[in-house]
């Protein structure tokens, strides 16, 4: 009879970095780790990282680090650096109490850990997802905003929509049990389906069980580890997200006689901030920064001189020990700018020093906001019926018509052969613009998204899921397309893929199409990508294989351009041409 394996009292734990011998660790990088089903995951200060563990007789990593790509300062990129090596050279992990250990093969002390606070009694959030009930994670209604708060006594209210609610609520380690919810009897109209969201809402917020807290994100997933709710950090300066001031906000009229509130975080909000911002092989770098209420930002950045302009989408929020606005978009990392006052920001790096800026580093607002159009990648849900298309873009949760012009009937296809149900969601990436078009009923303009150019529809995936980008490097890419035509694993044959190592400073890449191994290096310029001449073996393929194996080939020869939506990666020639569509499969 062979015996239970004994439990692995590192599962489901959380820790926080509390010193590495030999090295000061930099104030306000905090540098998380999470056990987690054999995998230990977290945040190095400056990315996210995620590698296979086991513990049979220590500890060590079972396989490559996988992180992000963004680039912060000198410092935080070496203390990253240093964590890892420490995570890599590991062979020993002991919890004291609090506190864990890491210490290698000859016991010597790596680092050493605090255990994450998790609890919940005083803490305030905003809902950015929940479980639908029909196996979706999916965002709140636009002008809608779900909240949770719980106090210091066992209870739990919040807003759902369109009323508030209450109950109780009972923690147990990493745990949590609603008790019964009550809420007030209002019936909203306004925007469409929002009785509909408050019922979802709060059924899937009884279901919670699990809790698990890290930085500014609280997930509750339910017994089965589903997620049941995702939210982000509350604090003072939610009030600016009203529809009319509350407290902490005072009222001031801005151009053009619109409303304005000046929140307790200290910006005039809705607004635009413009400047342009020192460049070094450039005359600068002109931004234009639409910020608005419920934590959306829009940005465009023009290099002037230069024949380069970049778009990103996404949610800001605030630091409040340091009195800075952060910017989390699509494929970029993170941007900083200090509050000088309500229309002045300036920019800063990510342990806070003024950026090295002769010709200053202030972006400012005249209290009035004028938005810009925008033309980037896009990934988000689209529901289409009776030629009305709507499109909810993930990163930021906002609902646009879709204008039936440009590649729109592309998109259009692949929607309808890939539901199940008429009017059904469906997750879709695409190149388009986001600009005003006359209101389908009525007069006056609205925001609206415009197809340019079709990539893909991905029946399984949501947006919950979609998110977080996947990290170029040390990720394995399916191919799914090369040039217009679909590829796919054969019978008995290994799937196309690619697959980009960054390991010690050295980057290689190894592809397949599921016959010979290609091999090779390759380097990143920002945008720009570049394949060495593959090393090949040199065996008979059968068709298809012979013709994708050449077309492969091909792409790697012609790759300049490289660009990630969520989790797809799009390979393009020096003209903007796509070659190649990949999407990241996670092991």
């Amino acid at each position: 009879m062979t015996a239970d394996p004994a439990p692995d009292p590192l599962d489901d734990t959380a820790w926080v970095l509390e010193s590495m011998p030999g090295r000061t660790l930099l104030a306000g990088v905090p540098v998380t780790l999470r056990f987690e089903e054999g995998r230990v995951s977290g945040s190095d200060g400056c990315n996210r990282y995620g590698a296979p563990y086991r513990t049979d007789g220590g500890f060590r990593l079972a396989g490559s680090m996988v992180t992000t790509q963004m680039a912060c300062s000198a410092e935080a990129m070496a203390q990253a650096a240093a964590y890892a090596d420490a995570l890599r050279r590991a062979r020993a992990a002991r919890i004291d109490g609090e506190r864990l250990v890491l210490a290698d093969e000859r016991a010597a002390t790596l680092a050493t850990f605090a255990a994450q606070p998790e609890l919940l009694a005083g803490t305030s959030w905003r809902v950015t997802g929940y479980n639908n009930g029909r196996q979706a994670v999916v965002s709140p209604l636009s002008e809608t905003e779900l909240t949770i708060v719980f106090g210091a006594d066992g209870r739990v209210n919040g807003s759902s929509g369109c009323n508030r609610y209450t109950g109780t609520y009972d923690t147990q380690r990493r745990g949590v049990q609603f008790g019964p919810l009550a809420s007030t009897k209002k019936a909203c109209v306004d925007p469409k389906g929002v009785m509909e969201q408050e019922s979802a809402f709060l059924a899937t917020l009884r279901t919670a069980a699990r809790v698990r807290v890290e930085g500014d994100r609280l997930e509750l997933r339910r017994a089965d580890r589903a997620i049941a709710v995702v939210a982000s950090a509350a604090s003072e300066e939610r009030a600016a997200r009203a529809h009319v001031p509350g407290p902490g906000t005072v009222a001031v009229p801005a151009a053009g006689g619109a409303a304005v509130a000046v929140g307790t975080h200290g910006l005039r909000l809705p607004a635009t901030f413009r400047g342009d911002l020192p460049c070094v092989d450039c005359e600068a770098v002109r931004h234009h920064l639409d910020l608005w209420p419920d934590q959306v930002f829009h940005l465009r950045r023009t290099w002037i001189g230069l024949d380069r302009t970049f778009d990103d989408v996404g949610q800001w929020r605030l630091d409040p020990a340091r009195h800075v606005l952060v910017l989390q978009g699509g494929t970029e990392m993170p941007l900083q700018f200090e509050i000088l006052g309500p229309d002045r920001l300036r920019l800063i790096d990510t342990i806070g020093h003024a950026r090295a800026s002769p010709g200053g580093n202030e972006l400012a607002s005249v209290g009035k906001l004028t938005p810009t159009d925008l033309t980037l990648n896009l990934g988000g849900e689209l529901t289409y019926f009776a030629d009305a298309a709507r499109f909810t873009e993930c990163l930021t949760g906002r609902s646009y018509p879709v204008a039936l012009e440009g590649d729109f009937a592309a998109l259009e296809r692949a929607y309808l052969a890939a539901i199940k149900e008429p009017g059904a969601p469906l997750y879709v990436t695409f190149e388009g613009s986001i600009v005003d078009r006359p209101r389908m009923e009525g007069g006056g303009t609205e925001r609206t998204v415009v197809v340019n150019r079709y990539i893909n529809v991905w029946p399984e995936e949501r947006c919950e899921r979609a998110r977080a980008d996947a990290s170029l490097s040390n990720t394995y890419w399916r191919i799914v397309r090369l040039g217009a035509d679909p590829v796919s694993a054969l019978h008995g044959r290994r799937e196309p893929h690619v697959i980009l190592r960054l390991m010690d400073g050295t980057a290689s890449y190894s592809a397949t199409v599921g016959c010979n191994s290609l091999a090779g290096g390759y380097a990143v310029d920002g945008p720009v990508i570049r394949f060495s001449p593959a090393a090949t073996t040199r065996m008979a393929c059968p068709a298809p294989l012979d013709d994708w194996e050449r077309r492969l080939g091909e792409v790697l020869q012609s790759a300049s351009r490289w660009k990630i939506t969520a989790n797809t990666l799009e390979l393009a020639d020096a003209q903007g041409r796509p070659l190649a569509l990949l999407v990241a499969v996670y092991l």
